[in-house]
């Protein structure tokens, strides 16, 4: 599990593993930050965790005027919405194929349907999610 709050995602893993008998590890950190993936994935690599369901849930939006809008809160909102999930991806799709098991599941907002300015942070996710779909084994 994997947010900026590590407070909330420890809770969360405690409630989660105490209802459902399950193991869950803790990540904090910030995917706004370029290089979070990859921290993720050699955290997950280093204590020998297997990933078999990928969930890429985080994202957010912005309003007002796009020439309005603060071109960092922008920057950080591609990299949270396209970039650090594709990254995600990439990384452990990997161990996927070559144990021929695993699942990827990328979540957005029903806002990215409808014609918008959010819409084209969220969007790219769908073309990448369909191909994965329909070319994943089925077991």
């Amino acid at each position: 599990m994997v947010a900026r709050s590590e407070g909330k995602l420890v809770a969360l893993k405690q409630q989660l593993e105490r209802e459902f008998g399950i193991q869950a590890m803790v990540i904090a950190e910030d995917l706004s930050d370029p290089l979070s993936a990859q921290r993720i994935f050699a955290r997950t690599q280093s204590e020998g965790v297997e990933v078999d369901i990928l969930i890429n849930n985080a994202g957010f939006g912005g309003h007002g005027l796009f020439h309005q809008r603060n071109l960092e809160a922008e920057q950080s909102m591609m990299q949270v919405n396209m970039v650090s999930p594709t990254n995600l991806t990439h990384l452990y799709i990997k161990g996927m194929v070559g144990r021929n098991s695993g699942r990827i599941l990328n979540i957005s907002s029903t806002a990215s349907l409808f014609p918008a300015l959010y819409r084209r942070f969220t969007m790219p996710l769908k073309p990448m999610s369909l191909p994965l779909a329909k070319h994943w084994p089925r077991n």
